[in-house]
């Protein structure tokens, strides 16, 4: 038997409706009609000021006075470079108001990757001065930490209506072929999303959420349009203490958190520094990455209150399009399961010759219905190979690369990945991407990045490269590791780096990935010709651990 939990009772405070939030609004519309109804209710909690939904409108709408002034119109993208915080939340309202879709930008990033994303998106940034250096030339600067002096005519230009079928923001995600593809996402694909979600695990005025997950990973728009949209206020840790677990469960206790969205390892964090930090929360909401069974027991004990909810679907998908409510630990289950689509949203498990597949056999998954996104942004040859039609109804669906298999209730149990890609803290990986990298260092003739080592839930906790080198001399470790780590965010940084004179072939002559990834776990140098190096255990923490 699967668990199941029982429909979700409300919570602290009341239920307001929050204006319209289905799928033909637009995402802030709600959050809009809060700032109408409740101007004088709490929004927006950060460590040095706070706004409520009044002022979270006029500093909006300030910030879309200027992008007006700037030029930018209905529909176009707007790049996001900002710290997590008020001001942040800010731009991306700022933006929305002036018709435009918000791209974040993550801070963290190395200059040159920031610029290079902006580049391909938009000429327009909303930052402020310490992120100005190397941006792309000729791009348009609203600078948060300049006054404000708009002109008339810009206000006058601001609010500006998008269109439900219009663009609301877009997400980077790692790339195989070496590029990040940038995903476009529809205001009608996230307030289906948002409305669905609050219908089935209602939000109330009293809900508090602390935004620990960055605003480049789609499951902060629950934290940004799903709380405030219903009159809840979002709390924002210090941006130079956003990672730390001690931080988390001060404001957690200060504040009342009462919901919390993440990948597991974020509350795997906080519960471990703190165990009973955890017993206020009333929802939870836990995907990007496999929930341990262990924290599903962690969560029983600490958190008995909370209903928790494994929520999933890849960012095509837009915030989550498949849930399951647990409610305890069942004795059969090796893994918690991916559970069932969203209203709206459908889910099938093909075959190779995209068949349906046999209830308990193992299909590739693919996604059709309102969370399916419009594509990757100008590029449609990559558009046309993920988003396809279904073979005999024509629905466009979005193949995932997951695989999966359908249990006898109908509830699906995921299967792994039938590719090379990798999740790693929630952040989707294509190893290609990191190679692509690495090959263009001198002394690399072929690079092959393979996780280094999973833990027993089988998440991958660390990146391995191994390097065959050009002729000559073979490249230093720590020199690769810097060179990746000028062009990739942290988290795609391998820990270790390890110099191979030959790659192991498969029979077909191919690469021999699982071979690698065998050696790398294991610490082996997996044949007589190698020579292992590891980084310095100070970078290797930097860049996110050691394989």
């Amino acid at each position: 038997m699967v668990a199941a939990v029982p429909d979700p009772a409300d919570g602290p405070g009341e239920h307001i409706a929050a204006g319209p939030a289905g799928s033909g609004a637009l995402v802030h519309d709600p959050v809009l009609e809060q700032a109408r109804i409740r101007p004088t209710a709490v929004a927006l909690i950060g460590p040095d000021r706070s706004l409520t939904f009044g002022e979270l409108r006029e500093a909006a709408l300030s910030v879309a006075a200027r992008l007006a002034e700037a030029g930018v119109g209905v529909g176009d993208p707007v790049g996001i470079v900002l710290e997590k915080g008020v001001d942040q939340q800010v731009a991306v309202f700022g933006a929305l108001l002036a018709g435009a879709a918000f791209v974040p930008i993550d801070v963290a990033a190395p200059q040159a990757r920031r610029a290079g994303l902006l580049a391909r998106v938009t000429t327009t940034v909303v930052t402020r001065s310490r992120y100005t250096g190397g941006l792309p030339p000729g791009m348009t600067v609203v600078d948060v930490d300049r006054p404000d002096e708009p002109g008339r005519a810009a206000w006058a230009a601001v609010p500006r209506r998008g269109v439900p079928d219009g663009v609301a923001n877009m997400l980077f995600t790692s790339g195989s072929t070496g590029e990040p593809k940038c995903v476009v996402v529809t205001h009608r694909a996230i307030a289906h999303a948002l409305a669905r979600t609050r219908e089935r695990y209602p939000v109330a005025t009293g809900d508090r959420s602390l935004a620990v997950t960055a605003l480049h990973h789609d499951m902060s728009l629950f934290d940004t349009f799903g709380m405030l949209g219903a009159g809840a206020a979002t709390v924002l840790p210090d941006p130079a203490r956003d990672r730390d677990a001690e931080h988390w469960a001060e404001l957690v206790g200060r504040h009342g958190v009462t919901t919390w969205t993440s990948v597991p390892a974020m509350l795997e964090m906080l519960l471990e520094h703190d165990p009973a930090a955890a017993a206020g929360l009333r929802q939870v909401f836990l995907g990007g990455d496999r929930i341990p069974l262990g924290l599903v027991d962690a969560l029983a004990a600490h958190a008995p209150r909370a209903r928790v909810v494994s929520v999933g679907g890849p960012t095509e998908t837009t915030l989550w399009n498949i849930w399951f409510p647990i409610a305890g630990r069942d004795p059969v289950w090796r893994s918690v399961p991916y559970g069932r689509p969203l209203p709206g949203n459908e889910y099938h498990l093909l075959d190779d010759r995209l068949q349906d597949t046999a209830p308990g056999e193992i299909g590739t998954l693919y996604c059709s219905g309102t969370g399916v996104t419009l594509g990757y942004h100008a590029d449609p040859a990559r558009t046309a190979a993920a988003y396809v039609p279904h073979p005999r109804t024509g629905t466009r669906m979005f193949r995932t690369g997951d695989l999966g298999r359908r249990l006898p209730d109908g509830t699906i149990e995921f299967c792994g990945r039938g590719d090379r890609q990798l999740q790693i803290g929630g952040h989707r990986v294509e190893p290609g991407e990191i190679e692509a990298v690495l090959a263009g260092h001198a002394g690399v003739h072929h690079a092959v990045v393979v996780p280094g080592r999973r833990d027993r839930d089988g998440r991958v906790r660390g990146l391995v490269a191994w390097i065959r080198p050009e002729s000559g001399k073979a490249p230093d470790p720590e020199e690769l590791t810097r060179h990746a780590g000028a062009a990739l965010p942290p988290h795609m940084v391998p820990g270790r780096v390890l110099i191979r004179t030959e790659l192991p072939l498969t029979r077909n002559g191919k690469i021999d990935h699982r071979e690698l990834e065998r050696a790398a776990a294991d610490g082996a140098a997996a044949g007589p010709s190698d020579t292992l190096s590891a980084v310095d255990a100070a970078l290797a923490a930097r860049f996110g651990g050691r394989g």
